[in-house]
């Protein structure tokens, strides 16, 4: 597997723009990363300060100038503001394999956008950097995440128990995978 993620592809669905992210996110990323609600099932530790904000916006940066990552800011069609985003990384070349990993201001939830994101993230895996299977890792907990997975084909493949040490507990993770099947 030999690809080139530069230059930068931008995607559209019918109600989203799909951008790459910038500095100028900073603000809404540190929101979205701050918020409890939001980051309930994801074993990451919330913002703090805007700096945190600024070191991923960088990081996700870097991941896609050196070919290891691509990741959207998810903004409606007619304003520029972010409301979540959705990314594929941790590529597996030889394999033709990636990862797949959403999130989204909880006042976004339920309008079926991240449905249209991931749709549109999962196309652009398979038709333009030709994976064979691009997989998800989600906390058993998340209900609407599976639910979410599963409506877009994805198939359980592995429940790991006690796979992950966060905030002095052992939490259980559920990989999903959906085969290119074309």
């Amino acid at each position: 597997m030999d690809f080139k993620l530069s230059p930068y592809t931008e995607l559209q669905t019918d109600r989203l723009r799909m951008r790459q992210i910038t500095l100028d996110d900073a603000a809404d990323l540190f929101l979205m990363r701050s918020d409890k609600q939001v980051m309930q099932y994801i074993c990451r530790p919330l913002f703090q300060t805007i700096d945190d904000a600024t070191a991923l916006i960088n990081n996700l940066n870097e991941l896609f100038n050196n070919n290891n990552g691509i990741h959207w800011v998810l903004t409606l069609k007619n304003e520029n503001k972010l409301i979540g985003n959705i990314g594929i990384w941790n590529f597996d070349k030889p394999n033709f394999r990636a990862e797949i990993g959403y999130v989204m201001l909880t006042e976004y939830h339920g309008k079926g956008l991240m449905n249209e994101a991931l749709q549109a993230a999962v196309d652009y895996g398979f038709n333009t950097l030709h994976l064979h299977s691009i997989n998800a890792k989600v906390n058993p907990e998340n209900n609407k995440s599976i639910q979410l997975l599963q409506r877009n084909k994805f198939n359980r493949d592995a429940y790991f128990k006690e796979d992950i040490f966060w905030e002095g507990k052992f939490c259980d993770t559920v990989v999903y995978t959906r085969l290119n099947k074309n």
